[in-house]
């Protein structure tokens, strides 16, 4: 589940930094 929560951290910053 860890795992889980970083990769989705990655991708909310991956969209914040493409807007």
């Amino acid at each position: 589940k860890r795992k889980i929560c970083e990769l989705y951290a990655k991708v909310l910053g991956s969209q914040e930094a493409l807007q």
